[in-house]
């Protein structure tokens, strides 16, 4: 079996030797494959409303200008290494959590600037590698050279 990842590695790779000292620019349409995440990307979805449980681990976020880790220190009297949920990731950034149920909770975290923005892991992995991933717009299949070729090739075999 095949991974996904390496498949990209190897495309990025090939390109990179057939264009070399030139900015590489990839093209992706909007299939839902293409906008996976990584496995510890910012996702409100998969937030509990208290820390640990089964919500992933999130990598640490800028918050404000000041970094804010998502994940409570090994040294944490009550959570050591666990995952924070959503209400104290809430209360770090200002927001009154009483009385507050989670659905308003993680609604009021998934308008904030670094939930919205996260990347996905086609726009992470190009970005490490110098090289720019863009998308096509939804719903306008005119734009996909690949679609052009299938329907020019559909019409040639009718």
């Amino acid at each position: 079996r095949t991974d996904a990842k390496e498949n990209l590695m190897t495309a990025i790779e090939i390109a990179k030797a057939k264009y070399p000292n030139k900015h590489l620019v990839f093209l992706y349409d909007q299939s839902s494959v293409h906008k996976k995440r990584g496995s510890d990307s910012l996702d409100t979805k998969k937030l509990n409303l208290k820390p640990g449980g089964k919500q992933p681990k999130m990598h640490d976020t800028i918050w404000n200008g000041c970094v804010q880790p998502l994940i409570f220190p090994d040294n944490h009297p009550i959570y050591p290494g666990q995952p924070k949920g959503a209400t104290a990731i809430a209360s770090e950034r200002g927001f009154d959590v009483s009385g507050k149920k989670k659905d308003e909770i993680v609604e009021w975290i998934s308008h904030c600037e670094d939930f919205k923005c996260e990347k996905t892991l086609l726009e992470t992995i190009h970005e490490q590698n110098g090289q720019t991933c863009l998308f096509l717009p939804k719903f306008h299949c005119e734009f996909n050279w690949a679609e052009l070729i299938w329907a020019n090739s559909k019409l040639y075999c009718r």
